[in-house]
This record gives C-alpha cells, sequence and structure tokens, in this order.
C-alpha cells in the first residue's frame, strides 16, 4: 500500500535536480542569444563583384530576423523559464512547511489533504511547464530557420565566386565540431548535472574571429559567447581548455584561404545559430521530461492519497512517517539546488566586448579574484 507514496516521493526529489538543471540550460541558450544580439552588420559595398554586393541585402536581413528571435528568447521565453524555476522553488519551501506540521498530527485526514494539495500543485505545474516547453520548441524551429538562411546564402555566395562546395561543407562541419566540443567542455564545467551548485556564472561574449570583407574588418560575434563558472572545483582548468577551443575555431577561419571572405563569414555565423538551436533543443528536451515528471507524481500522489484513505490508523501513521523521513532527507538538497540556480542565473555577469578574440576575453576573466556567490 505504500508504493504508491513511495513512487510520488522519489519522483518529487529527482524534479527538484530535474528543474534545476533545466534553469541551468537556459544558461547556455541565453550566452549564444547575447552574441547574435552583439553581431555588427556587413557592408558589402566595398566588394568588387557586384553579384555578391546584390546579397547584402539578404545578409542584413538574415541578421536582423536572427536578432529578433534571440531577443524573443531572452525577453520572453528565458524569464518564463526563471519564473517557473522559482516557483518550484516555491513549492519545496511550501512541502517543507506542510511537513513540519504533520510531525505531530496523528489524524490520517491531515496527510490525505497534504497530498491532495500537492497533487493539485504537480497538475498546475504539468500545465505550466508544458506550456514554456511549447515556447522553446517554437524557438528551436526559429533558430533552425535562422541557422538555414545562413547556409545557404553562403552556398549561393560560394557558387558565386566559383568555390569548391567540398571545402565550404567541410568548413560548416569542422566549426560544428569545434562548437560541440566548447558545449562538452562547459557542460562537464557543471552546467548539467549538478547544475550551477556553489559559484557563479560569468557570460562572456566576444568574437570567434575578425574577417576581412567589403574593405573592412568584421567581427564574428555569433558562436563568440561562453559560459564561465566560478565557486567550483577545476574552474581554472576548465576555462583554459574553453579559451584554446576558440583558438581553435578562430584557426579554422584565419587558415582557410580557398573561401571568399563573406563565405567564412556566414558560415561561421550558420554554426553559431545552430549550436543554439542544439542549446534550445536541450532545454526543450528537459522540460518536456520534467513535465512527464509532473504528470507522474500527480497520479502517485492521488493513489497514495486514495490508499492512506482506506488504511487503517496504524498503517497510516507508519506512512505519515515515511513521507517526513523522506522530506527531511531530500529537502534540503532540492532547495540548495533550485536557489543557487535561481541566485546564479540572476546574479549573472555579462562581459561584452565583441571585438575581441573570445579566447583572449576568457584568458583576461581568468585572471580576476573570483566573485563570490550573491
Amino acid at each position: 500500500m505504500s508504493d504508491a507514496l513511495v513512487a510520488a516521493l522519489e519522483k518529487q526529489e529527482e524534479i527538484g535536480g530535474e528543474v534545476a538543471v533545466q534553469g541551468s540550460l537556459t544558461a547556455l541558450v541565453q550566452t549564444h542569444a547575447l552574441s547574435i544580439m552583439q553581431q555588427p552588420k556587413p557592408d558589402f559595398s566595398g566588394i568588387d563583384n557586384e553579384e555578391i554586393r546584390k546579397y547584402q541585402g539578404t545578409v542584413q536581413g538574415a541578421l536582423n530576423n536572427s536578432a529578433e528571435n534571440a531577443g524573443h528568447y531572452l525577453w520572453t521565453v528565458q524569464p518564463e523559464s526563471i519564473a517557473l524555476l522559482s516557483r518550484v522553488e516555491n513549492y519545496f519551501v511550501t512541502l517543507g512547511a506542510l511537513s513540519e506540521s504533520l510531525k505531530d498530527e496523528q489524524d490520517p485526514e491531515a496527510l490525505v489533504q497534504t497530498l491532495r494539495y500537492l497533487r493539485e500543485q504537480a497538475g498546475e505545474f504539468t500545465d505550466q511547464t508544458r506550456k514554456v516547453a511549447s515556447s522553446t520548441d517554437r524557438m528551436v524551429s526559429a533558430f533552425s530557420g535562422d541557422k538555414r538562411e545562413f547556409t545557404e546564402c553562403a552556398a549561393k555566395i560560394n557558387a558565386l565566386v566559383g568555390g569548391e562546395s567540398g571545402i565550404l561543407g567541410d568548413l560548416r562541419r569542422d566549426l560544428e565540431n569545434v562548437n560541440s566540443k566548447i558545449t562538452a567542455a562547459t557542460i562537464g564545467a557543471g552546467v548539467s548535472g549538478a547544475a550551477i551548485l556553489g559559484g557563479v556564472a560569468c557570460i562572456v561574449i566576444g568574437c570567434c574571429t575578425s574577417i576581412f570583407t567589403g574593405g573592412t574588418s568584421l567581427a564574428v560575434a555569433i558562436g563568440g559567447g561562453v559560459l564561465l563558472l566560478g565557486g567550483i572545483g577545476g574552474g581554472i582548468g576548465s576555462g583554459i581548455a574553453l579559451a584554446n577551443l576558440y583558438d581553435e575555431k578562430k584557426n579554422l577561419l584565419v587558415k582557410q584561404e580557398r573561401l571568399e571572405s563573406g563565405v567564412k563569414l556566414l558560415t561561421a555565423c550558420s554554426a553559431g545559430l545552430a549550436d543554439l538551436g542544439t542549446q534550445a533543443g536541450g532545454v526543450a528536451t528537459a522540460l518536456q521530461n520534467t513535465t512527464n515528471s509532473w504528470t507522474f507524481l500527480k497520479e502517485s500522489l492521488n493513489s497514495a492519497a486514495d490508499n492512506i484513505e482506506k488504511a487503517g490508523r496504524t498503517e497510516s501513521d507508519f506512512l505519515r512517517k515515511t513521507f517526513l523521513r523522506a522530506i527531511d532527507r531530500s529537502l534540503p538538497r532540492n532547495l540548495e539546488q533550485l536557489r543557487n540556480t535561481r541566485k546564479a542565473l540572476i546574479g549573472m555577469e555579462t562581459v561584452s566586448q565583441p571585438d575581441t578574440h573570445t579566447g583572449d576575453l576568457i584568458r583576461f576573466q581568468l585572471q580576476k579574484p573570483p566573485r563570490l556567490a550573491r
């Protein structure tokens, strides 16, 4: 008869960690979105090839669309996600208060009422999380469309100048491969799994490289953002590894001399947008998983309440004590995860120097004394 209650308690503990991780992953998307907002517009007026000059409006339109989508994420979708994290934190605070009230309560009906209240809360969180997941899914589609637009434009300009499509494809794959390594290094530093625990986060927006096009040097800011974590073991080592990876990305673009500069610019932007879509997809998946968890919790709490109503006083008292022991054990950890993640997201410092290479900015930040979490 205690199976439903045990299942509910286990799932409830898991949800605390899931929501903290989901909140942390939004910081990765925020980093990429901010880099888009910092991207300077290219000027093709100095390019001799008239056919390429005609693409200036297309390229600037693509950048405008990307910036609009990034802004919508930053100003609408991410705040929804952070607000959801805060509401879940309040759920666990309330859970602690309810468990305290049950410690000296002998009436089985009190536990039943508590479980039914938590069931209603779980139902509301199912709906709220599903809504944020849907908003994030739409952003994934928008970012994918932006990436496709840059990729197609790069291919067309490359064809105009007689560039080799194989070399272009290789560059795109190499850039996306480095971006995957950067994500893995960031997550390995503590963004996923352990969420942003015990420290603060800093977003650094630099540039992947500068490309000489149309008679001027243009910084490639898209894909030049990185999330640095403070207050965690190995922070310096992971920061150096990230700086080296941005050096690798820069070298890929600088050393590739067989592609027209505008093509390299668009390909770098395309790779950055592909990575943004991947990170947003990770958030959407995490949100969907949490939606499923809330649904399971709601059903388990309902079954547990029904079972306790049917149980005798002795068994009900045993279940009450089981409930209290589980909350006493798991609640501090859940609250720590949620609070630290929320504080890190709200207290995030942003260093934006889009004309400076990201690797150099990372090294400069690593020389600073670590900030204390707020």
